[in-house]
């Protein structure tokens, strides 16, 4: 089963795991054109965006990136699936804060073995099936403070997953 990532123009790509880490500058002078909780037009997301072999990016609510490629030599266009380190976060909080923002280096990592696509699949299908049998232990760890308590800002649009894998960042009609 392939897995899609589709981009809010409707134009579907092929999604795969990334095997690299990519580095980028973002600069101060993008908060201008940079949009608070817009994942498309972020302060990172208009930093990676400068890269010319760089069509789409997605910078979601929590650690998950998306970026889309152009393709070279006969290869198609396709997207990529980052995580999103804590400073880079940090930046993103601090930019749908109240607009702060600072030049600076910024890499998106590869995802680690438990944070593919594949593996989250994985884990929520097993902690389904020990919901239902009845032996899942519940581990309890104390509140964990919600983004809107932390920032005072709501969360940014999530990407809506099918369970075909495809990945759709379109707005619902609802919200």
């Amino acid at each position: 089963m392939t897995k899609t990532y589709e981009a809010p123009d409707g134009i579907k790509y092929p999604l795969t795991e990334a095997k690299y880490d990519i580095a980028f500058r973002i600069y101060r002078s993008d908060r201008r054109k940079a949009k608070k909780l817009d994942p498309h037009n972020c302060l990172l997301a208009l930093g990676i965006k400068r890269d010319k072999d760089v069509k789409d990016v997605y910078i979601g609510a929590g650690l998950d990136a998306y970026v889309v490629f152009k393709g070279m030599g006969g290869e198609e266009d396709h997207a990529v699936h980052f995580t999103i380190p804590r400073p880079a976060r940090k930046a993103v909080d601090a930019f749908d804060k109240d607009r702060t923002a600072q030049t600076m280096q910024v890499i998106l990592r590869k995802p680690t073995a438990g944070r593919t696509r594949d593996a989250r699949s994985r884990m929520d299908r097993d902690r389904k099936r020990r919901i239902k049998d009845g032996t899942h232990k519940v581990r309890t760890r104390g509140p964990g403070a919600k983004r809107v308590q932390r920032l005072g800002v709501g969360n940014r649009p999530r990407p809506r997953i099918s369970k075909g894998g495809s990945v759709s960042v379109t707005v619902p009609a609802s919200a």
